[in-house]
C-alpha cells in the first residue's frame, strides 16, 4: 500500500524535475541592471559547430559577461577566456601578462579550452569577482606526451597552472591579480608571488594600466615546538638523523636542510614542503606519502661491509602503495641494504651477501599512527635480523661479507626503485611506475657500520619511548562545516597537508551545497574529480561515477582524471529556492588521453547539471557529447 505521503513525495519529485528542465534548458541570462554579471553561450562556434551547425561540444554556461553602464567585460571560450572590454563593436583585450602557448591560434591558444575556464565566484550590486583558470603551456610534455613525461612523481603536474582573479568594480575600474606555479607550497602562497595590475575601462578602451610584478620568495622557517632531547645510550653510530634542525629559527636557505650529524652533512628535503612535528626526542620530519625525501650524498655515505644495523623511530600514517623505504641503500637494483614498508605494514630488510640478495620480511605489521620502533641488524657471521619495538620481529640466516653500492645516495623516506602500486591488474596500469614514498613521521635514524646486539637494541628503544605514543589520526574527507542554512559558496576544502600541498589552485577550487533542515552536505570536491558526493552527518559518502569509455588498454572516465585537468565545477546559481551546480568533465584514460581524437582535438566531452533544492531533492541532468565518426557534437546520452 502506498501511503498518501509517499503519493505528495513523487509528486513533488516530478514537479521539481519538470521545473529543472526550465532552468536547465533556458537561457541563463540574468536579469538586466545597471551591473551584473552571467553565465551565457556567445555566438562565437566552435569548431564541431563549423563542420555541423547546432552540433556543440561546449554547454549553455560556456562564457562570463560582466554588464557596465559603457560596455561589457567578456570572458570568451573564443580567446581562451583572456577577457576583453567591449563597448559597440569595439573590442580591446586585456593585456596577456602569462604567454600562452597552445594547439591553437595566438588570440585562442587552448583550441578547444581543454584546461582553461572562468567562473564568477562573487556578483553583488559593488563588485563582481571573476576567476579565470588555465594551462600557459600546452605544448609541453606534461600535455602533449604524459606517459613519456611522467617521472613518477604526480607533484609536477599539478603545478601547470596559472590562476588569476578580476575584481570589476561598478565604477568600470579592474585589479587583477595573477598566481603562477612554484615548485614549493610556501613560496606559491606567499604573498610575493602575486602580481597585481589595475585599469579603468571607458568608451575609448582600457587605460590607466599599471602593473606590479610578482616577486617570488619563499618564506622564512619558523621554530617548531620539540619534545625533550634524549640520548641513546649506545654511542658511535656511522650516521645519525636527528631531526631536531626545526628546533630553532634557522635562515631560509637551511628551509629544505637537515643535517647528518656525525658527519656534519647538510642533507636536501625534496618535496613540496618540510613538514615538521613533535618527535620522539626533539622534532620529526613528516613524510608526505608522494615526493618526500631526504638524500644523503653517495660520498658521504659509509662502507658498512663488517655489517650493519639500521634504526629508527617511525609512526606510519598509511602504509604504503608498494613498498617505501624508511632507509635506502641499495640503488634498486644490486649491492647495498634497505628498509622498507610495504602495502602490507610489514618490514622489508634486504642486504647483498655474496651468494645474492637476502630479504626478510616480517609477519608482523607496523600499527598505523603509533610510534613504533624498528631496526634491522645483518651479522656476517649469523645473518638478517628484524626487531619492532625491541622484541624480535623475524630472522634469516646468512652468511658472508656485506656487500655495500657505491656512487649511490642514502635516501629516507623513498625508495630508489619506482614500482606499480601493489595490486595492479592492466599491463598499460603496470607500465606507470611512480616513487613510493613512506607517509608519515620519522624520527632518529640511526647507521651504524656493525650489528648491534639484542639487548643494544633494546636499550636504545627505552631510552627514548615516546611520551605521546600517538602523535598521528585517521585523515577525514573533507566535506565543509554546516552553518546551518541552506545555499551553496566556494571552499578550498583541506584535507591534510601531504595531500593539499601537491594542488597549485586559487581560493575557490570546490563547492559545497548545505541545507537548514538537513544534516546532509553535498560536496563538488577536487579529491573525487568534482563528482557530486552527499555525505551523511557521521561523514559517510556516497558517489557516482561518470561517462566512460574503454579500449584494450584501460577505461576512459572522469576518476582517472586526478589532476582536474579536463574536470571543474562552477555555481550557477544559490537562493533560497534552489542551487544550480554545472560540472564539466571530458572522459580519459590514465595517460590523459581522449579516446576519440578528430583533427581539432575534441574527445567526449560531459555537461552535467545539478539543481539542488531546501528539501534535498535533486535533478541531475546529464548531456554526454559525442566525438565518433558521423556524431560529432550530438547528444548521445541524455540522463536525469
Amino acid at each position: 500500500m502506498v501511503s498518501i505521503a509517499h503519493c505528495f513525495k513523487f509528486s513533488a519529485i516530478h514537479a521539481r524535475i519538470a521545473l529543472a528542465s526550465a532552468i536547465l534548458l533556458g537561457s541563463g541570462v540574468a536579469d538586466a541592471s545597471e551591473f551584473y554579471a552571467y553565465y551565457t553561450r556567445l555566438g562565437y562556434s566552435d569548431a564541431s559547430e563549423v563542420a555541423l551547425p547546432g552540433r556543440a561540444l561546449t554547454g549553455k554556461y560556456a562564457d562570463v559577461v560582466v554588464q557596465l553602464d559603457a560596455g561589457r567585460f567578456v570572458f570568451s571560450r573564443e580567446k581562451s577566456y583572456l577577457p576583453y572590454w567591449e563597448v559597440g563593436a569595439s573590442q580591446w583585450p586585456a593585456p596577456e601578462i602569462v604567454t600562452r602557448l597552445g594547439d591553437g591560434p595566438s588570440t585562442r591558444p587552448d583550441n578547444i579550452n581543454r584546461a582553461s575556464y572562468v567562473r564568477i565566484v562573487e556578483s553583488n550590486a559593488t563588485q563582481v569577482v571573476v576567476h579565470w583558470h588555465y594551462a600557459p603551456d600546452l605544448t609541453s610534455d606534461h600535455f602533449t606526451n604524459f606517459q613519456a613525461s611522467y617521472n613518477g612523481s604526480p607533484s609536477s603536474y599539478c603545478q601547470d597552472y596559472v590562476e588569476e582573479y578580476f575584481t570589476i568594480k561598478s565604477d568600470a575600474t579592474v585589479t587583477r591579480t595573477v598566481r603562477r606555479s612554484q615548485e614549493k607550497i610556501d613560496a606559491y602562497n606567499s604573498a610575493s608571488n602575486l602580481t597585481v595590475q589595475t585599469f579603468s575601462m571607458n568608451a575609448g578602451g582600457i587605460s590607466g594600466v599599471t602593473t606590479q610584478a610578482a616577486a617570488p620568495q619563499d618564506t622564512t622557517p619558523v621554530a617548531t615546538s620539540g619534545a625533550p632531547i634524549k640520548t641513546p645510550p649506545v654511542t658511535s653510530p656511522a650516521l645519525w638523523w636527528k631531526f631536531d634542525d626545526a628546533m630553532s629559527t634557522r635562515p631560509l636557505a637551511q628551509k629544505y636542510l637537515t643535517q647528518e650529524n656525525v658527519t656534519a652533512t647538510d642533507c636536501t628535503i625534496t618535496g613540496n614542503a618540510a613538514i615538521w612535528q613533535q618527535g620522539v626526542s626533539g622534532t620529526c620530519l613528516s613524510f608526505d606519502g608522494y615526493t618526500s625525501v631526504v638524500t644523503l650524498p653517495a660520498a658521504m655515505a659509509p662502507n658498512v661491509s663488517a655489517g650493519v644495523t639500521m634504526e629508527a623511530w617511525v609512526a606510519p600514517q598509511e602504509y604504503a602503495n608498494s613498498s617505501a623505504a624508511i632507509v635506502d641503500h641499495s640503488g634498486g637494483t644490486a649491492n647495498g641494504y634497505s628498509l622498507h614498508m610495504d602495502y602490507l605494514g610489514r618490514l622489508i630488510f634486504r642486504v647483498q651477501s655474496p651468494s645474492g640478495w637476502q630479504t626478510l620480511t616480517t609477519s608482523a605489521q607496523l600499527p598505523l599512527l603509533k610510534w613504533a620502533h624498528v631496526a634491522a641488524v645483518y651479522d656476517p657471521a649469523s645473518g638478517l635480523k628484524i626487531y619492532i619495538n625491541g622484541a624480535s620481529a623475524g630472522t634469516l640466516a646468512a652468511t658472508g661479507t656485506l656487500v655495500d653500492v657505491a656512487a649511490t645516495d642514502i635516501r629516507i623516506g623513498m625508495a630508489h626503485k619506482k614500482e606499480a602500486p601493489n595490486g595492479t591488474q592492466r599491463t598499460f596500469a603496470k607500465s606507470f611506475l611512480s616513487n613510493v614514498v613512506f607517509d608519515g613521521l620519522i624520527d632518529e635514524v640511526r647507521v651504524y657500520g656493525r650489528p648491534l646486539s639484542a639487548l643494544e637494541i633494546a636499550s636504545n628503544r627505552t631510552a627514548l619511548i615516546p611520551a605521546n605514543p600517538q602523535p598521528l589520526q585517521y585523515r577525514v574527507m573533507p566535506s565543509g562545516t554546516p552553518d546551518g542554512t541552506f545555499g551553496a559558496r566556494y571552499e578550498k576544502l583541506a584535507y591534510n597537508p601531504s595531500w593539499d600541498n601537491l594542488w597549485r589552485v586559487g581560493d575557490h577550487p570546490d563547492i559545497v551545497v548545505g541545507f537548514d533542515q538537513h544534516p546532509i552536505r553535498m560536496v563538488f570536491w577536487r579529491g573525487t574529480g568534482y563528482g557530486l558526493s552527499t555525505v551523511s552527518e557521521n561523514g559517510i559518502w556516497v558517489s557516482d561515477q561518470s561517462p566512460e569509455d574503454w579500449n584494450h588498454e584501460s577505461y576512459a572516465e572522469h576518476m582517472s582524471d586526478k589532476h582536474c585537468r579536463f574536470s571543474h565545477v562552477r555555481l550557477i546559481e544559490s537562493t533560497p529556492a534552489r542551487v544550480l551546480v554545472h560540472w564539466r568533465v571530458a572522459s580519459n584514460k590514465i595517460d590523459y588521453r581522449l579516446l576519440t581524437i578528430n583533427n581539432d582535438s575534441w574527445g567526449d566531452w560531459t555537461d552535467e547539471y545539478y539543481a539542488i533544492y531546501p528539501d534535498g531533492v535533486a535533478v541531475r541532468y546529464q548531456e554526454v557529447r559525442a566525438n565518433t565518426p558521423g556524431h560529432l557534437g550530438e547528444v548521445i546520452q541524455h540522463q536525469w
